[in-house]
């Protein structure tokens, strides 16, 4: 491998560890930092491919590798962590805490490797289903959240509900926007542009506080563009009714 190659590769090899250092601290009980990382990990699973392409050294190994990396880092990492948050604050049954974090990483596993058998280029608009790291760090984010913000008891309804529906979502056919361009476009992704930067900047200031809720933003956006889509297929439908209807007098 040449060394401009391996460039890309070292920040998969940083998402990597850092899911291979949250997960020792959640086993220590130290949520929080264990959330972080994970965090973190997304930031650099986001950058490896962007690397790549802008090295113009896109790799079938990277793709494997980064691969392989998510599954600790997005997978395993937030399973163990959820896993904690629930038998430790929320004093969930072992076997429930167990089967809930295993649902959240078999769904984390299956949606990466149904992009990987998808996968056919760089360039896309959306993904097919709540991409891996956004889960992750929704989930993370909430826990966080709820260790740092919540002043009143943990709600335990509420983390297994989000649990739930990441995991469902990962493995839907619900379409997310992908990662905005940091070039002139289209509106739409100017719009996206904007809302990255300025939640950005929230993050960074108020990191414990709008994380979760941004977070959460984003994963209702997909629900809302197919409850959307829904709509808008039956107002036609029924629009077609009525002119064959009308036709057929």
């Amino acid at each position: 491998m040449k060394k401009r190659e391996a460039v890309p590769n070292l920040f998969t090899i940083g998402n990597l560890f850092c899911g291979f250092l949250a997960i020792y601290y959640a086993m220590e009980g130290r949520l929080v930092p264990a959330g972080w990382l994970i965090v973190i990990a997304a930031f650099l699973d986001a950058m490896d491919g962007k690397v790549a392409r802008a090295m113009k050294m896109p790799s079938r190994f990277g793709v494997e590798f980064d691969s392989l990396a998510d599954v600790c880092s997005f997978g395993l990492a937030p399973a163990v962590l959820i896993f904690h948050y629930h038998c430790r604050a929320c004093a969930l049954d072992d076997v429930w805490g167990v089967a809930l974090s295993f649902l959240f990483l078999l769904c984390g596993a299956l949606r990466l490797a149904r992009f990987n058998v998808q996968l056919k280029g760089s360039d896309k608009k959306n993904f097919s289903g709540l991409p891996i790291p956004s889960a992750s760090a929704t989930l993370v984010s909430f826990v966080i959240f709820s260790e740092k913000v919540w002043e009143g008891p943990r709600s335990l309804e509420a983390s297994i509900l989000l649990t739930v529906l990441l995991s469902f979502l990962m493995v839907s056919t619900v379409k997310y926007d992908t990662f905005p361009n940091f070039a002139p476009g289209s509106f739409w992704n100017r719009v996206k542009l904007a809302y990255f930067l300025i939640g950005a900047v929230l993050t960074v200031l108020y990191a414990e506080a709008v994380f979760f809720p941004l977070a959460i933003v984003y994963v209702m956006s997909g629900l809302v563009r197919r409850a959307f889509q829904v709509f808008r297929h039956r107002a036609v439908t029924e629009v077609q009714s009525l002119d064959d209807v009308s036709s057929s007098v």
